[in-house]
């Protein structure tokens, strides 16, 4: 079984938004470390505002990166004034 079917299986169902671009890894020694950035917020936004449970957002600009990807479907949305496209698994 897939890690989606058994995510979803147990209730906890995700959608998942991913793109590409540099970030920025925040280390902390003492504490939880982060990361930040356009890509980082990009992918949260689609995950967020399209987010159809037990699916995979990928942006244009990711998908250029990923080979072998077919999609099930394509989406276009505007968020915060910027036009965002990608595929969705």
């Amino acid at each position: 079984m897939g890690l989606r079917a058994r995510l979803s299986q147990n209730g906890l169902p995700v959608s998942l938004g991913i793109d590409w671009g540099p970030v920025l890894l925040l280390r902390n020694q003492s504490g939880p470390s982060g990361i930040a950035g356009d890509p980082v917020n990009i992918a949260s936004k689609i995950s967020e505002d399209l987010g159809e449970s037990g699916k995979i957002y990928v942006t244009s600009r990711a998908a250029r990166h990923l080979q072998g990807l077919s999609s099930e479907r394509n989406f276009s949305v505007k968020i915060s004034g910027l036009l965002l496209t990608g595929i969705v698994f």
